[in-house]
Protein backbone atom coordinates (compact mmCIF):
# COMPACT_ATOMS: atom_id res chain seq x y z
CA UNK A 1 0.00 0.00 0.00
CA UNK A 2 1.40 3.40 -0.89
CA UNK A 3 0.82 6.04 1.53
CA UNK A 4 0.61 9.69 0.21
CA UNK A 5 1.69 11.68 3.20
CA UNK A 6 -0.18 15.34 3.99
CA UNK A 7 1.70 18.02 2.79
CA UNK A 8 2.93 20.88 5.07
CA UNK A 9 -0.01 23.79 4.00
CA UNK A 10 -2.31 20.34 4.42
CA UNK A 11 -1.77 20.05 8.01
CA UNK A 12 -1.42 23.78 9.13
CA UNK A 13 -4.94 24.18 7.06
CA UNK A 14 -6.83 21.22 8.26
CA UNK A 15 -5.79 21.39 11.62
CA UNK A 16 -6.39 24.86 11.83
CA UNK A 17 -10.23 24.67 10.29
CA UNK A 18 -11.25 21.47 11.76
CA UNK A 19 -9.99 22.21 15.59
CA UNK A 20 -10.09 25.65 15.63
CA UNK A 21 -13.05 26.27 13.28
CA UNK A 22 -11.43 29.86 12.40
CA UNK A 23 -7.84 29.80 10.18
CA UNK A 24 -6.53 33.69 11.89
CA UNK A 25 -6.07 31.26 14.73
CA UNK A 26 -3.77 28.65 12.71
CA UNK A 27 -0.89 29.77 14.69
CA UNK A 28 -2.56 27.86 17.74
CA UNK A 29 -2.03 24.98 16.08
CA UNK A 30 1.80 24.89 17.03
CA UNK A 31 0.75 24.65 20.33
CA UNK A 32 -2.07 21.92 20.74
CA UNK A 33 -1.28 19.39 23.48
CA UNK A 34 -0.70 15.95 22.92
CA UNK A 35 -4.89 15.11 23.65
CA UNK A 36 -5.70 17.44 21.47
CA UNK A 37 -3.72 16.43 18.35
CA UNK A 38 -4.84 12.96 18.77
CA UNK A 39 -8.45 13.90 17.86
CA UNK A 40 -7.32 16.32 15.32
CA UNK A 41 -5.56 13.48 13.65
CA UNK A 42 -8.42 11.00 14.22
CA UNK A 43 -10.46 13.65 11.63
CA UNK A 44 -7.87 13.99 9.22
CA UNK A 45 -7.34 10.23 8.96
CA UNK A 46 -11.24 10.32 7.87
CA UNK A 47 -10.47 13.66 5.72
CA UNK A 48 -7.26 12.55 3.85
CA UNK A 49 -7.72 8.38 3.45
CA UNK A 50 -4.71 7.89 5.45
CA UNK A 51 -3.36 5.80 8.01
CA UNK A 52 -3.16 7.30 11.88
CA UNK A 53 0.25 6.16 11.83
CA UNK A 54 1.00 8.11 8.61
CA UNK A 55 -0.39 11.32 9.83
CA UNK A 56 0.75 11.35 13.44
CA UNK A 57 4.16 10.91 11.96
CA UNK A 58 3.93 13.88 9.49
CA UNK A 59 2.23 15.75 12.45
CA UNK A 60 4.86 15.00 14.86
CA UNK A 61 7.75 15.95 12.46
CA UNK A 62 6.36 19.42 11.71
CA UNK A 63 4.12 20.51 14.24
CA UNK A 64 5.77 18.75 17.29
CA UNK A 65 9.07 18.40 16.25
CA UNK A 66 12.65 20.14 14.80
CA UNK A 67 10.78 22.07 12.11
CA UNK A 68 7.94 23.72 14.82
CA UNK A 69 9.80 27.42 14.12
CA UNK A 70 9.73 27.31 10.59
CA UNK A 71 5.71 25.97 10.50
CA UNK A 72 5.16 29.28 12.92
CA UNK A 73 6.96 31.70 10.98
CA UNK A 74 5.29 30.40 7.89
CA UNK A 75 2.18 30.86 9.36
CA UNK A 76 2.88 34.07 10.59
CA UNK A 77 3.59 35.21 6.84
CA UNK A 78 0.03 33.20 6.13
CA UNK A 79 -1.52 35.80 8.87
CA UNK A 80 0.14 38.65 7.82
CA UNK A 81 0.16 38.88 4.14
CA UNK A 82 -2.09 39.03 1.49
CA UNK A 83 -2.40 35.69 -0.64
CA UNK A 84 -2.70 37.40 -4.10
CA UNK A 85 -0.42 40.16 -4.40
CA UNK A 86 2.50 39.58 -1.44
CA UNK A 87 1.64 42.96 0.41
CA UNK A 88 1.37 42.99 3.58
CA UNK A 89 -2.29 42.78 5.02
CA UNK A 90 -4.23 45.17 7.79
CA UNK A 91 -3.02 42.83 10.44
CA UNK A 92 0.78 43.02 8.93
CA UNK A 93 0.63 46.79 8.75
CA UNK A 94 -0.97 46.60 12.65
CA UNK A 95 2.51 44.34 13.23
CA UNK A 96 4.39 46.86 11.22
CA UNK A 97 3.35 49.90 13.70
CA UNK A 98 3.50 47.83 17.12
CA UNK A 99 7.50 47.64 15.91
CA UNK A 100 8.03 51.13 15.93
CA UNK A 101 5.32 52.40 17.87
CA UNK A 102 6.69 53.53 21.69
CA UNK A 103 3.00 54.55 22.59
CA UNK A 104 0.23 53.11 21.48
CA UNK A 105 -0.50 54.85 17.80
CA UNK A 106 2.10 57.24 17.92
CA UNK A 107 6.02 56.84 16.54
CA UNK A 108 9.33 58.72 17.35
CA UNK A 109 10.15 59.82 13.82
CA UNK A 110 8.68 61.03 10.86
CA UNK A 111 6.84 58.85 8.44
CA UNK A 112 5.58 59.56 4.43
CA UNK A 113 2.17 57.43 4.02
CA UNK A 114 1.21 57.16 0.86
CA UNK A 115 -1.97 56.14 -0.66
CA UNK A 116 -2.24 54.94 -3.83
CA UNK A 117 -6.03 53.69 -5.97
CA UNK A 118 -5.86 51.59 -9.31
CA UNK A 119 -7.64 53.74 -12.31
CA UNK A 120 -10.58 52.86 -12.73
CA UNK A 121 -10.80 49.29 -11.75
CA UNK A 122 -13.66 47.96 -11.50
CA UNK A 123 -13.57 48.34 -15.79
CA UNK A 124 -10.90 45.76 -15.76
CA UNK A 125 -12.87 43.35 -14.27
CA UNK A 126 -16.56 44.28 -16.20
CA UNK A 127 -14.75 43.95 -19.05
CA UNK A 128 -12.37 41.13 -18.60
CA UNK A 129 -13.09 39.43 -15.56
CA UNK A 130 -11.80 39.12 -11.98
CA UNK A 131 -8.71 36.58 -13.56
CA UNK A 132 -7.46 39.44 -15.12
CA UNK A 133 -8.36 42.03 -12.22
CA UNK A 134 -6.20 39.75 -10.36
CA UNK A 135 -3.53 39.77 -12.60
CA UNK A 136 -3.72 43.59 -12.65
CA UNK A 137 -3.18 43.91 -8.63
CA UNK A 138 -0.30 41.48 -8.95
CA UNK A 139 1.91 43.68 -11.69
CA UNK A 140 0.76 46.31 -9.58
CA UNK A 141 2.34 45.43 -6.43
CA UNK A 142 5.53 43.83 -8.09
CA UNK A 143 6.03 47.37 -9.93
CA UNK A 144 5.58 49.43 -6.51
CA UNK A 145 8.34 47.00 -4.52
CA UNK A 146 10.39 47.16 -7.49
CA UNK A 147 10.84 51.03 -7.34
CA UNK A 148 10.16 51.28 -3.33
CA UNK A 149 13.12 51.09 -0.78
CA UNK A 150 13.03 47.25 0.93
CA UNK A 151 12.45 48.97 4.03
CA UNK A 152 9.30 50.67 3.19
CA UNK A 153 6.25 48.40 3.58
CA UNK A 154 3.67 48.30 1.42
CA UNK A 155 0.04 47.33 2.08
CA UNK A 156 -2.63 45.88 0.61
CA UNK A 157 -5.80 48.43 2.10
CA UNK A 158 -8.61 46.96 0.27
CA UNK A 159 -9.75 46.25 -3.47
CA UNK A 160 -7.52 48.19 -5.59
CA UNK A 161 -6.27 50.91 -2.51
CA UNK A 162 -2.51 49.93 -1.34
CA UNK A 163 -0.94 51.89 1.26
CA UNK A 164 2.68 52.58 1.82
CA UNK A 165 4.52 53.35 4.37
CA UNK A 166 8.34 54.97 4.50
CA UNK A 167 10.36 55.56 7.67
CA UNK A 168 12.78 58.07 7.99
CA UNK A 169 11.25 59.94 4.83
CA UNK A 170 9.72 63.91 4.40
CA UNK A 171 6.66 64.70 2.57
CA UNK A 172 8.46 66.35 -0.09
CA UNK A 173 10.68 62.78 -1.17
CA UNK A 174 7.43 60.58 -1.12
CA UNK A 175 5.61 62.84 -3.42
CA UNK A 176 8.66 62.75 -5.45
CA UNK A 177 8.71 58.59 -5.36
CA UNK A 178 4.82 58.83 -6.04
CA UNK A 179 5.43 60.70 -9.45
CA UNK A 180 8.34 58.02 -10.19
CA UNK A 181 5.46 55.21 -9.68
CA UNK A 182 2.93 57.18 -11.40
CA UNK A 183 5.18 57.18 -14.09
CA UNK A 184 6.61 53.77 -13.94
CA UNK A 185 2.81 51.90 -14.53
CA UNK A 186 2.07 53.13 -18.14
CA UNK A 187 5.36 51.86 -19.32
CA UNK A 188 4.82 48.11 -17.81
CA UNK A 189 3.04 45.28 -20.12
CA UNK A 190 -0.65 44.85 -18.66
CA UNK A 191 -2.85 42.08 -19.24
CA UNK A 192 -5.12 42.51 -22.74
CA UNK A 193 -2.79 45.35 -23.35
CA UNK A 194 -4.67 47.41 -20.55
CA UNK A 195 -2.98 50.90 -19.96
CA UNK A 196 -3.36 50.74 -16.35
CA UNK A 197 -2.85 54.36 -13.93
CA UNK A 198 -2.84 54.77 -10.33
CA UNK A 199 -3.88 58.03 -8.18
CA UNK A 200 -1.40 59.00 -5.21
CA UNK A 201 -2.29 60.50 -2.11
CA UNK A 202 0.59 61.57 -0.03
CA UNK A 203 1.40 63.10 3.62
CA UNK A 204 3.81 62.59 6.76
CA UNK A 205 3.57 61.07 9.82
CA UNK A 206 4.65 63.75 12.09
CA UNK A 207 6.43 62.26 15.57
CA UNK A 208 4.02 62.14 18.17
CA UNK A 209 1.10 62.00 15.50
CA UNK A 210 -1.57 59.31 15.78
CA UNK A 211 -1.21 56.94 13.27
CA UNK A 212 -4.89 57.11 11.81
CA UNK A 213 -4.80 61.22 11.37
CA UNK A 214 -2.03 60.90 8.72
CA UNK A 215 -3.98 58.14 7.14
CA UNK A 216 -7.20 59.87 6.74
CA UNK A 217 -5.14 63.26 5.39
CA UNK A 218 -3.50 60.83 2.65
CA UNK A 219 -7.08 59.32 2.24
CA UNK A 220 -8.51 62.83 1.53
CA UNK A 221 -5.35 63.93 -0.38
CA UNK A 222 -6.03 60.21 -2.50
CA UNK A 223 -9.41 61.31 -3.01
CA UNK A 224 -8.40 65.28 -4.38
CA UNK A 225 -6.15 63.14 -6.77
CA UNK A 226 -9.47 61.06 -8.13
CA UNK A 227 -11.79 64.00 -8.57
CA UNK A 228 -8.88 65.97 -10.31
CA UNK A 229 -9.19 63.91 -13.15
CA UNK A 230 -6.68 60.75 -12.12
CA UNK A 231 -3.35 59.69 -12.85
CA UNK A 232 -1.84 61.87 -10.66
CA UNK A 233 -0.24 62.65 -7.30
CA UNK A 234 -1.65 65.08 -4.63
CA UNK A 235 -0.18 66.00 -1.49
CA UNK A 236 -1.61 67.30 2.15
Amino acid sequence: MIVHLPTLKQLQYLVALRRFGHFGRAADACFVTQSTLSAGLRELETLLGVTLVAILAAARQYVLGRDNERLIERLDVLVHTDPLTGALNRQGLREVLMKRLHVAGRVDEEMAVVFMDIDHFKQVNDRHGHDAGDEVLRRFAGVIRNVVRSSDKLVRWGGEEFLLLCSDTTREHAATMAEKLRGALPAQPWPHGLRVTSSFGVTSLKPEEDIGAAIKRADGALYVAKANGRNRVEVA
